[in-house]
């Protein structure tokens, strides 16, 4: 089934001291990449963390937001000696309005230690709201999956289309091409019969003729590479169906489908055909910009 690499989860799980919040982001990547921010008493948890992430996830850059409870009636403490350290060494600055509150900020300045009641009870609450949130991040990859197949099927279904206009347009070219050797060789028998005094009329062999055209359509015969194409066009179809990640398969396959077009283009000389391979070639290249983005 066809997924989104990008989406939002959020999921939240209520204990007695508080609630725990985590909020999921993930953006397109080609390899699974987990950036977690948890505070340096639970940072043990982190692999647990990217444990159960990836056994949702499977492609694309995961951020995770965890925001955990403290208690009521324990607050943050403030270490006057490296509060006080600071204050010496910017003194200079101390008449700026906002220099306390940055104090604040700086490094060892205000220590939440205490405030953590229990890290090991901590770990199931960040569980329970982690999954919710894949959940829900998950609902959302599907939703924009789905809508990214219909567009994709419809890109398929161009493809199909001008596949089928090149293919009636074969025998087409190999005649016109044919009508114009014809004309061209006349003209020339008729130039040099005038420029050398020729009086019997000169012939083109049937044998010779059919020979020439045999070698332009064998030449400039697509039918193999529009085989391949429609090929991968229906390997596509097929592969955006299957129940597991499917982006780098369908990645794979636009790879393929445009080097087809390519030869496709500079194997024909008839103009329309030519043209009809660049529109090909603009619809693969907008599959494979759409695929970026599918897990």
């Amino acid at each position: 089934m066809l997924k989104s690499m990008t989406g939002f989860g959020e999921g939240s799980h209520h204990a007695d001291r508080g609630t725990v919040l985590v909020e999921v982001r993930s953006v397109n990547n080609r390899y699974l990449k987990v950036n977690t921010k948890l505070p340096d008493s639970h940072s043990k948890f982190e692999a647990d963390v990217e444990r159960i992430v990836r056994d949702s996830v499977v492609r694309g850059t995961v951020s995770l937001s965890i925001r955990l409870p403290t208690s009521g009636n324990q607050h943050g403490r403030i270490n006057l000696n490296v509060l006080q350290s600071y204050l010496d060494q910017l003194s200079p600055f101390a008449s700026h309005p906002t220099i306390l509150s940055s104090i604040l900020l700086l490094p060892g300045v205000v220590d939440d230690s205490r405030a953590i009641v229990d890290v090991d009870l901590d770990a199931s609450l960040i569980e329970k709201a982690l999954r919710d949130a894949l959940t829900n991040l998950d609902s959302m990859r599907l939703r924009e999956g789905a809508a990214m197949k219909a567009e994709l099927l419809r890109h398929c279904e161009a493809i199909d289309r001008l596949a089928a206009e090149i293919d009636e347009r074969i025998p087409i070219a190999t005649n016109a091409f044919r009508d114009r050797l014809l004309e061209r060789v006349r003209d020339l028998l008729g130039t040099q019969g005038a420029t050398h005094g020729l009086t019997q009329q000169v012939t083109v062999s049937p044998a010779d003729l059919i020979r020439e055209v045999s070698i332009y359509a064998e030449r400039s015969d697509v039918a193999e590479e529009l085989a391949r194409l429609r090929s991968h066009v229906v390997q596509f179809r097929a592969t955006m169906d299957l129940p597991e990640a499917c982006g780098r398969k369908l990645d794979f396959l636009t790879q393929e489908m445009f080097r087809e077009c390519n030869t496709l283009g500079s194997k024909s000389a008839d103009p329309p055909i030519s043209q009809r391979a660049i529109e090909l070639k603009s619809i693969v290249e907008r599959l494979r910009e759409m695929i970026a983005n599918v897990e």
